[in-house]
């Protein structure tokens, strides 16, 4: 079932995460359009065994672009965590910032100098997608596995996970942590093993993998920006047209270190995965 969603950028002042670890406590947020010009922002702990009460205090409009929304925790607090956002002179997409009053969570040491690449990772994390490592980093240029990916677009996408079907490639057990991840994309047709019967969960993903699961599993409203390149060669996603119709949808920029010229062999970095989901994820879009 299609499932409509418009999503916006977040900033946090202060977490933690990683791109595979899944249970930090922290408050992430969902986000129900109404309208162009308005929606509501629900808060929520990422850990759903937690039940402390979340007080939305208000927010306040930076410039069209941009909202912040503070808010607080603790059995002090008023159970309210909705608020709606509206006004006439906000522009999706939206960028929401996220701050919590009286807050002594730490920062991440590690984020990428560049600030584009922050406002993505932390996205993410706001989202619930990415969480953090016990001693505070993030690990940018780290390697992303196959199946830590696989567990990004069902979180990303908000798939219902199919737990009680067996695994359909031999390297992934029954009882493997990611079978239930990688089963649900398997059975949408958004991801293939490497022949023969094999997934190669541990196996490093590449950026032309990576570019070919997210075009499968997003269906993107906007899609006229204009082509900066359109390369040649029998790489799949080229042929499929994988590659220029995400740079359509503005997911690839002509900036990324794999574009221009297009090198889809090599390996995708924690930041990349955080970069180009981030930038699906602020579309209008709907899911597979």
């Amino acid at each position: 079932m299609k499932k409509l969603i418009c999503t916006i950028m977040v900033l946090v002042l202060s977490l933690t995460m990683s791109i595979s670890a899944l249970g930090n406590n922290r408050v992430v947020f969902e986000f129900e359009a109404i309208s162009d010009k308005s929606g509501y922002v629900y808060l929520k702990w990422n850990n759903q065994s937690l039940n402390d009460p979340i007080q939305v205090t208000g927010y306040s409009i930076i410039d069209s672009n941009n909202i912040k929304v503070s808010y607080r925790t603790g059995d002090e607090v008023l159970n309210n965590n909705r608020i709606l956002i509206t006004s006439d002179s906000i522009e999706y997409p939206i960028r929401v910032i996220l701050e919590e009053q009286q807050s002594s969570n730490k920062k991440l040491i590690d984020l990428p100098d560049n600030q584009m690449s922050k406002n993505h990772i932390i996205h993410l994390y706001d989202r619930g997608v990415i969480s953090g490592y016990t001693d505070n980093t993030f690990r940018p240029e780290n390697n992303v596995t196959r199946e830590e990916f696989a567990t990004m677009i069902v979180m990303a996408a908000h798939y219902e996970v199919e737990s009680n079907v067996d695994s359909p490639f031999t390297d992934v057990s029954n009882d493997s942590w990611s079978k239930d991840y990688i089963t649900t994309l398997a059975n949408k047709g958004i991801l293939a093993g490497r022949g023969n019967g094999l997934f190669d969960p541990n196996g490093k993903i590449t950026i032309g993998e990576v570019i070919a699961i997210i075009d499968r599993a997003f269906r993107i409203h906007s899609n006229d920006t204009a082509i900066f390149e359109n390369p040649t060669g029998s790489h799949f996603t080229i042929e499929q047209g994988n590659y220029t119709s995400l740079i359509r949808q503005g997911i690839i920029k002509s900036e990324d270190h794999f574009a221009k010229p297009y090198n889809p062999t090599v390996n995708a970095t924690r930041e990349d995965c955080a970069i180009l989901l981030s930038r699906a994820l602020e579309q209008l879009y709907e899911v597979k």
